[in-house]
């Protein structure tokens, strides 16, 4: 035991200081801001298109961002604090990769989907999609909590950030699919790498450590403050990127009535199915949620039928990520993915154009995000 905490203490901070200067030094090359951000050409628009300072994306996105935000932070930090065992290094972890993943999302979605001219452009909506990726790392963690150091969670993260970026191209970008709050991209492709990573992962002899993966009172209680989090700002999350207007202000309608109305499904299931009509604790919080999940992908839906029908399909678990995903062994039960590409809400508004006058291959002044990304 010794010996593996002595490895631990010289390779996690050398580790760390590695994957941080390499962030540094790519931000310092590639990233700048983009119109809305640098001071030059934020300026130049409003002295010469008629612009006020009212129409900067910054105050259409920040509110959503702070919330997409606190949902990763807290709201998947203590949600996983649900084994006893180990929830201080749940939400330790959870703070960790969920910071390196963010920086290192800002830089691989950007040479997806903002490099122009040899640079990445950079605006809020680069922070709310890399929150977003953030949180498909953090639904794979979920999958290998308790059985991974925090070295391998830094390496998984590194990894899944790229394949994350590739995927979300791949589906939004060639392929076209529509997916506002993430079904696909976000959801479902956290939870399958995470079983990926736990089959990969898996040794017969970790079998000998599951009487560790038990819940108590107090580690449940956490869980269920990270529940609360989550179920308050999922409304933010669906509608973060969506276009302003009729849809943004639909989508969080309807995932507001699909939570609400989910939660009371799911309160009374629990203690029709559950001996003198308990409430089981653990059901309730994870399946409480349940209806934000298919209103990822229903932005644009206008009636009430269609909500009406995203919480049936909830109540019967027709989702594209039910909790099961929580179970830590090699064997994860994925249900089905409810989530289909013939949905209309309009997909993720990409990361930001080039300035207008993008055409100079020069970074703007004081447009270098590298020093500043990072200070």
């Amino acid at each position: 035991m010794s010996g593996h905490t002595t490895n631990l203490r010289l390779k996690l901070p050398l580790l760390c200081l590695v994957l941080q200067l390499l962030t540094i030094l790519l931000f310092a090359i590639f990233v700048c801001y983009d119109d809305q951000t640098s001071a030059r050409l934020w300026h130049e628009k409003l002295k010469h298109h008629n612009k006020s300072h009212l129409d900067h994306e910054f105050y259409l996105r920040y509110p959503s961002f702070q919330d997409v935000h606190t949902m990763i932070f807290v709201g998947f930090g203590f949600l996983m604090t649900f084994l006893r065992r180990y929830s201080f290094s749940s939400v330790a972890f959870n703070f960790l990769i969920a910071a390196f993943a963010i920086q290192w999302a800002v830089l691989i979605q950007g040479f997806f989907h903002s490099f122009h001219q040899g640079k990445i452009f950079i605006g809020i909506e680069s922070l709310i999609n890399a929150d977003f990726c953030a949180g498909a790392v953090l639904i794979s963690f979920g999958a290998v909590l308790g059985k991974t150091s925090p070295i391998q969670l830094l390496l998984m993260t590194w990894l899944e950030v790229v394949l994350f970026a590739v995927n979300e191209y791949v589906l939004l970008n060639i392929l076209g699919a529509k997916d506002a709050g993430g079904s696909m991209t976000i959801h479902t492709f956290g939870a399958y790498f995470g079983l990926m990573a736990s089959r990969v992962l898996y040794r017969p002899h970790l079998d000998k450590s599951q009487e560790r993966e038990g819940s108590s009172y107090h580690s449940d209680l956490f869980a269920m403050i990270g529940t609360i989090f989550l179920w308050l700002f999922w409304p933010s999350f669906n509608s973060a990127i969506t276009a302003h207007g009729d849809d943004q202000q639909r989508t969080v309608m309807n995932t507001y009535f699909s939570l609400t109305s989910s939660t009371l499904a799911t309160f009374a299931t629990s203690a029709l199915v559950n001996t003198g009509g308990k409430l089981d604790m653990v059901k309730s919080m994870q399946l409480s949620f349940l209806g934000s999940h298919p209103e990822c992908s229903s932005g644009r839906r206008g009636g009430h039928w269609d909500v009406w029908r995203d919480d049936v399909d909830s109540l019967w678990g027709l989702d594209c990520r039910a909790p099961r995903w929580l179970r830590v062994n090699a064997w994860l039960q994925i249900p089905y993915a409810h989530s289909g590409l013939q949905t209309e809400n309009p997909g993720h508004l990409r990361s930001p154009q080039p300035p207008w006058d993008a055409r100079d291959p020069r970074c703007p002044p004081g447009g270098s995000g590298g020093s500043s990304g990072h200070s």
